[in-house]
Parts: structure tokens; sequence; C-alpha cells
């Protein structure tokens, strides 16, 4: 409370010193005694208290509510009052300039009553706008003047712009234009006058301090800037510039050099003047006094002062002391997840999530009638959209060119020729020797041991010479990928080291081999469980029988190969190099699992069959 009195007090009496006195063009003044303690110089000055009479493009910043006044008495004659408030976006002020010049009296010198008066009076409201990549200041000035020896009066209204644009962490750059649009001076004896257009371009360097640009020097650790101010109106510029030092927080000292226009022997100089200046803060009270040391307008201006008061920002209102209770642990749930199929109910739980995980997936969906009829042998077709499916949610791009084959014509389904247009540039399908694809027939193992070898990128690879199928001989077309298959714990076989590439594949199967794809226990591992099935892990391609090495038929020794199989077997490679030549291969993207290491060193091992295979040592 005693501050606020002290506040109301002090404006009281800077209101009472306001006698009725004349008026001089005190404009320059109006910015402020901590302003005009550094020269002047005020466009890129961030932090003050009268804003409306600044650089009003800071108002941005959205700041505290202010109040400042500057009053004064000059040559005994003129009163000079001007009071701002600024808060948020926006500030209001006024300016009032009162002179008395003496008694009314007629051509004989005698008097006639009444006082020679002279009223000036400016009002001033200003708004600031904040834009991505700049800000802006709109300034409404409104003027009124009175001359009572001649009993007339003026008005008129003008606008002006300012705004700042701060680069870097050390430079501040602001500008101002006056009087951009308005009406003139409309005296009521039909006299005009107008207002003139003035530019005015500032900067600030912020060069000590915690936030200057030579922190490091320990012995000026004091916030220091240096200001400097250009104004231009009507063919006349003039130049101020200055420096505020603080060597506490509550303490401000200034100087400046300013520019000043003065008439000697009849011509226009602009002479340089010194001005200083000091300001005191505490609790939100700030006095600033400035030293001129005079100039044309008023020589006698030596001292003038600016108080002003920051009001304190709202507070924000207690928190109620409340009871903190701890939160409760919250256990995450996995969604519940029921089974997609109503035909597997017989197979063992391992093999029913292995079938209904893919399902889940999307990769074996089943058939009408929520059915996934295990032991039905899968189509050409059906195998290429699973391996089709697989890659792209790998995201496997394609790298050889679609193959025509002769079947896949306009008249097939467009799944069917999506498929196999995917599936063939994908490299997964090369087809047979009479250029067809047959995508409806079932597929044989030995056909689908190929292509999943494809898929997987371990065609063509290296063998090992320990853990081949018994009945796949050497001269099989497919005898390197089936085997390939096996060495990277795709396919286990059926019973002792069997593979019967012969056979259909059943869905089955191929669901089995898919389940041990890394790819897929990946995406299987974040599954939710079925609810009322429990979970298990994979399965063997079929169960392991124990068969007397007896009753198993072994592949026909290649010594009992005769000439017309050896010309069959080189024709059948020799086919599948050309189509490998017709659409060139680029090294696939597609991970590999591990696998057991090879030897580098394989050795090169020519059958009796005159073609050759390759072994590890």
């Amino acid at each position: 409370m005693i501050k606020k009195y002290f506040i109301i007090f002090c404006l009281l009496c800077g209101l009472a010193i306001a006698e009725q006195k004349g008026t001089y063009g005190l404009e320059p003044l109006l910015t402020g005694a901590d302003t005009y303690g550094r020269g002047g110089a005020y466009l890129a000055a961030e932090d003050n208290n009268n804003y409306v009479f600044q650089n009003y493009s800071f108002l941005n910043k959205r700041v505290t509510p202010r109040v400042a006044l500057t009053a004064f008495k000059l040559i005994s004659e003129i009163n000079y009052l001007s009071a701002s408030y600024s808060q948020d976006n926006f500030s209001l002020g006024f300016l009032t300039i009162q002179e008395t010049g003496g008694f009314v009296r007629d051509s004989q010198n005698n008097l006639l009553g009444g006082r020679i008066g002279y009223n000036d009076t400016t009002l001033y409201g200003a708004y600031a706008f904040q834009f991505e990549n700049f800000n802006l200041g709109v300034r409404a000035k409104y003027f009124s003047k009175y001359f009572s020896e001649v009993d007339t009066s003026a008005w008129g209204l003008s606008l002006d712009l300012a705004g700042y644009y701060e680069y870097g962490r050390y430079w501040t750059f602001g500008a101002a234009l006056d009087n951009v649009v308005g009406t003139a001076l409309q005296w009521t004896d039909d006299l005009q006058e107008k207002f003139p257009l003035a530019l005015g371009v500032g900067g600030r360097f912020r060069a000590f301090g915690p936030a200057g640009f030579w922190q490091e020097w320990d012995w000026l650790r004091s916030q220091t800037d240096f200001y400097a101010d250009l104004r231009l109106e009507e063919r006349n510029s003039l130049f101020k510039t200055g420096v505020e030092y603080w060597p506490h927080e509550m303490i401000a000292l200034r100087a400046g050099l300013a520019q000043y226009n003065d008439v000697q022997d009849g011509d226009d100089v602009r002479p340089w003047k010194f001005t200083a200046g000091a300001g005191i803060n505490w609790n939100g009270i700030y006095f600033d006094y400035a030293y001129n040391s005079g100039d044309d307008i008023a020589e006698n201006i030596t001292h003038f002062f600016t108080i002003s008061y920051r009001f304190a920002p709202p507070e924000k209102p207690a928190t109620p002391e409340i009871e903190v209770i701890p939160e409760p642990v919250v256990v995450p749930v996995q969604p519940l997840r029921y089974k997609m199929f109503t035909d597997i109910d017989d197979y063992r739980p391992d093999e029913q999530y292995i079938m209904e995980d893919l399902g889940y997936l999307g990769f074996m969906i089943g058939y009408p009638g929520a059915v996934f009829q295990p032991e039905r042998p899968l189509t050409r077709k059906e195998l290429m959209l699973v391996l089709v499916r697989l890659a792209e949610r790998e995201g496997v791009e394609p790298d050889r060119a679609f193959l025509d084959f002769k079947d896949v014509t306009e008249n097939a389904s467009l799944e069917t020729i999506d498929t196999v247009l995917k599936a063939s540039e994908l490299g997964y399908i090369r087809g047979y020797t009479d250029g067809s694809a047959r995508p409806e027939i079932p597929v044989r193992r030995s056909e689908a041991a190929a292509a999943i070898a494809r898929y997987y990128g371990i065609d063509g690879g290296v063998l090992s010479r320990a853990g081949l199928y018994a009945d796949v001989p050497a001269r099989h077309w497919a005898y390197k990928d089936i085997n390939q298959t096996k060495q990277h714990a795709l396919t286990v076989g059926i019973g002792r080291e069997l593979y019967q590439p012969d056979e259909y594949m059943k869905r089955l199967d191929v669901a089995r081999i898919l389940s041990r794809m890394s790819f897929v226990q990946t995406l299987r591992s974040d599954l939710p469980d079925i609810v009322g099935l429990p979970r298990s892990g994979n399965v063997e391609e079929y169960p392991t029988f124990d068969f007397p090495a007896e009753e198993i038929e072994l592949a026909v020794p290649a010594e009992e190969i005769t000439q017309p199989e050896a010309e069959q077997i080189e024709s059948w490679y020799f086919e599948e190099e050309l189509r490998a030549e017709e659409s060139p291969a680029v090294p696939k993207t597609t991970p590999v699992p591990p696998a057991a290491p090879l030897n580098n060193d394989a050795t090169v091992v020519e059958d009796e069959d005159g073609w050759t295979i390759d072994y590890e040592d």
C-alpha cells in the first residue's frame, strides 16, 4: 500500500507543477530521461518504460503493466508533461505543453483583458503484432492545438509504423516511419500544416555481460550495450549514439553523443552535444535522470527526470495441498484373440498356432467357411502368392524383368495375373520349358523348395557333403535348392533323411516351413495368445519315424545314369540358365538367416554324368 500511494503522490506532484504555460517543439524529449541519457538512441531498445514514445513494436513481447511520467518547467514559462501506460501488446500516452506569454493589449499597449496562451496536446495509442519472420508496431496520434491571442485552434491525425529484428544473440535492429498517412493539421483560420515524413533506423550491440559478445572478460562481467540511431527528416539527417552500463542490476549509467539542428550565421549546421544520465530501480520503481548540455530548442534544459513504476506480474494462485495418492500400477493386457479356422482342432496345439498365426498375419488366409484345409495340396499360384506377401511385408523390391508366360493371358483372373507378374519380377518363378507357368496345378515339393530357396536368397550356394537328403539324386534339377533348405533348417525331411521331391506340397507343409523363417518368427513373437489354446514352439515337417536302413530307397547311384538321361539333365540345367540370363538378377536385399559357416575353399567334384556340383570340404 505504501508503494501505491507513493506512486500516486509522484503523479500528482507532476500534474501540480504543470501550470498553464506555452509550447515549443519538444517532441524529441518524449522518449524519456533513460533514452536522452544515452544520446537519444532508442530504436533498438527492447526493455523500457515508455513504449508508446519509443519503439512500440517491442510490445509484442507482452510486457508487464507499467506507467511512466516526465515533467519539468522550461524558461519559467513552459510546462512540459508526458505520461504513458503499457501492458501486454498495447500502450497509451499523452503529451501536453502549455505556455502563457503575457496579457492581451491593443495597439496602444492598453490592457484588453485576458492572457495570451498556447496549448498543445497529443494523444498516442500503439499496438504490436508478431509475425513469423518480423515484428510490427502501429501507432496512432491525435493532435490538438489552441492559440488564445487569435482565438484559433487546430487538430490532426497521423499514423506511424515501427518494427525490429533480432540478428543472432548480440544484435538487435529497429526502425520507425513516422507520419506515414494522416490528415494535415487544419487550423480554424484555414491555415494548414503538413506533418513531415520521418524515417529512423537504429541498432543495439550487446558487448559485455551474461548475454554479451565478450563474456570471457572477467574484469567486465556487467551488462554493457551500445546504441546508435540515424534519423532522416526532410532531407536532413541526425545521428545519435550512446552506451548503457549496468554495474549492478539496480543501477544504470549512460552517456552519449547527439547531433542537433542549429542556425549559425544564417547557415543550418548540425553540431554535436554530449549527454549523460543514470538510472536507479528498486522494488518496481524506476528513477531516471538525464543531463543535457543544451540545443537550439531550449538551451537551459540541463536536467530532467522520468519516474516509472512496473507492476509486479500477477501471482499464480497457490496450489492447495492435495493428498498424493499413489497411482495404481497399470498392467498392460494383451488384446483377446480367438481362433480363425474351424477345421484344425485335431492337430497338435503347436501346429494349430502355426496355421492360426499365418492366417492372422495375412500370409495364408484360408478358404471360405473359416477353413484352412491343412492336407490340401497347395497350387503353384497359392505358393507364389504366399511368397509375394512375405516379400511385400519385408519391403523387398523387384529386381528382374517380367516373364511373359503363354498361359497367363488376359483371360486369366486379375489375381492370377498380378501374382504371377510379381513373382516373376522377384525371381521366384521361372516356368516350364514350354513357356508356361501353370499357376493352377498343385506344386511339387521340389518346385516349392526351389521357389522358397530363391525367396530366402540361398539358391545356388555351396553345399556341405553332410546332411543331404538320401532320396534326392545328384542328377535332380532341384538337387541344390532342396538340400539348401535342409542345411538352412527350413525343411527337416520325412523319416530318415527323406524329402520325397515328387510328392505334392501340402498347405500344412508350407506353414511349417514358413514358421522356421526368422522374419516370420519375429512377427509371430508379438502376436497375442489365442483364448483357450496353449502356445508351444515350432514342429518338424512330419513326425520322425525310425525306419530300418534296408527299407529306405536310396538315390540312384551315379554310375547307373544312362547317356540319354545325362543329356536330358544337361538340357534341364541349360534351360534354367538360359531363363536366368534373359532376366538378369540383381543381388537380393532379402536378409539371409544365419547358417553354418561354410568353407570358402570349396572343392569341385566332377560326377560321372559329366556335370559339376560344389561341395564344402
